[in-house]
């Protein structure tokens, strides 16, 4: 079971540690195009989801197309809780450096059979030394049937996501983050922290959900920025070059052993059992007895039953059988 108590401890600490460490000021001019120059993003974190261990390798490329315009394309892979996930996403958005983004997203992600396609809005205020940012639009999880011969209960269905972020950058170089998500149905708190190494390209960082025993997550990573992202600060890097890179959440399957085809003790099929036409009890209103003959080939054999009460020894009687009308 995920340790709530441990998380905040280790937050705090990984807070702590990085406000010491950081000696930036803010002496920056933000300002300019959307996007100041072609440039990627790339980071790997590791850590726990649910109870089980999370890997993920993300990346972005964002593109200016022109002085107020901006393209970025995500892609995503990695391990969570030992199955493979993996998806890509696109943000087209208008940005002001100095005031605000606001933009069109959209992404598909997929992890154990199941796929989550989102269309959202998203939208980035500017005010000094805060950032407030939010997320949100449709998502669909679209469940696979089977999963490990098992039966997946979990029904395809599509609702409101969302979730709004405030950043506070303690000095230009290290941002503390605070939120409220709410993802697949589930309220969550988020925590945040990333620290940018000073004239480099590289940034630690951690973030955590708290709020369900299956989402319930804390990571570490190392981020690198390409192009002259040496020369900024992480909170100029943040407004002229790259927006978030997000990955859904997912809930496990829930599973259940599929029901024996015809199996019906008391002579009289029950909910969930097979019918001879091969539908189920309650979907098709088929509530006879079972069939007691054998007629696998579709044809009554001798001695065999018709459904008028005969037999095929004295009638001739040797047409298909009727799966419905049989006679016991």
């Amino acid at each position: 079971m995920f340790n709530t108590r441990k998380l905040a401890i280790s937050a705090g600490l990984f807070f702590g540690l990085t406000l010491q460490g950081a000696s930036s000021v803010w002496a920056e001019d933000i300002s300019g195009p959307a996007v100041a120059e072609p440039n990627g993003k790339f980071s790997i974190e590791g850590g726990i989801y649910g109870n089980q261990a999370d890997f993920l390798g993300l990346g972005s490329f964002t593109l200016p197309l022109g002085e107020t315009l901006g393209l970025q394309i995500d892609g995503a892979a990695g391990m969570r809780q030992n199955k493979f996930l993996g998806g890509a996403g696109a943000h087209l958005f208008l940005r002001d450096p100095s005031t605000y983004l606001l933009g069109a997203y959209g992404s598909a992600h997929t992890w154990d059979g199941i796929n989550v396609y989102r269309a959202a809005v998203e939208a980035e205020l500017y005010m000094g030394d805060v950032t407030l940012t939010g997320l949100g639009g449709l998502e669909s999880y679209d469940y696979p049937t089977m999963s490990g011969g098992m039966i997946v209960l979990n029904q395809d269905n599509s609702h409101f996501f969302g979730q709004v972020d405030l950043n506070f950058y303690a000095t230009d170089n290290l941002m503390l983050s605070a939120g409220f998500h709410y993802l697949d149905q589930v309220p969550l708190a988020a925590l945040a922290a990333e620290y940018k190494i000073e004239d480099s390209n590289v940034s630690l960082f951690a973030n955590a959900l708290i709020g369900d025993s299956q989402i319930n997550q804390a990571n570490v990573g190392i981020r690198i920025y390409t192009g002259t992202a040496i020369m900024n600060s992480l909170r100029k890097t943040h407004r002229t070059r790259d927006p978030q890179n997000y990955v859904p959440v997912f809930h496990n399957l829930a599973l259940a052993a599929p029901v024996p085809a015809g199996v019906c003790g008391d002579g009289a099929l029950d909910a969930g059992e097979q019918c001879d036409d091969g539908n189920t009890v309650g979907g098709d209103g088929c509530a006879s007895n079972c069939q007691t003959e054998s007629c696998g080939n579709g044809v009554l054999d001798v001695g065999e039953q018709c459904d008028d009460g005969n037999t095929t020894s004295g009638d001739g009687c040797d047409f298909q059988c009727n799966t419905e009308n049989i006679i016991n």
